[in-house]
């Protein structure tokens, strides 16, 4: 019984990070417009057929895309992801000859830069 419990646990715990894993690749395509070969309608309308478990029979109607794209938003917020994106830019390092500057941090000496040259 203990075993099958962790079985169950370890499932629904990859289950929760694909599900993650495939809501930042969606946004990542939402954002940069890069939907692949098979193109934005074909990737929306089989994401919102698995998110909200429509049957294939079912058609995917506006209703359920505008449901999506709510899930969707609300996914993003609950993973943190702008969250996340706004620390990696605050916190982000730049490499000038081989000296690491963090940004929002960094202080260069000189008004114009013409000493990093």
């Amino acid at each position: 019984m203990a075993n099958e419990n962790k079985v169950d646990d370890l499932l629904e715990d990859l289950k929760a990070q694909i599900e993650r894993i495939a809501v930042t690749q969606y946004l990542c395509m939402e954002k940069t417009g890069n939907w692949d070969v098979h193109g934005q309608d074909s990737i929306k309308t089989g994401f919102a057929r698995i998110l909200l478990q429509i049957p294939p029979d079912q058609s995917v109607s506006y209703t359920f895309l505008s449901r999506f794209q709510r899930e969707i938003e609300k996914r993003q917020k609950a993973y943190g992801l702008l969250e996340k994106l706004c620390q990696q830019a605050q916190y982000a390092e730049i490499d000038i000859l081989g000296k690491k500057l963090k940004t929002g941090h960094a202080k260069i000496p000189g008004n114009d830069g013409k000493h990093l040259l």
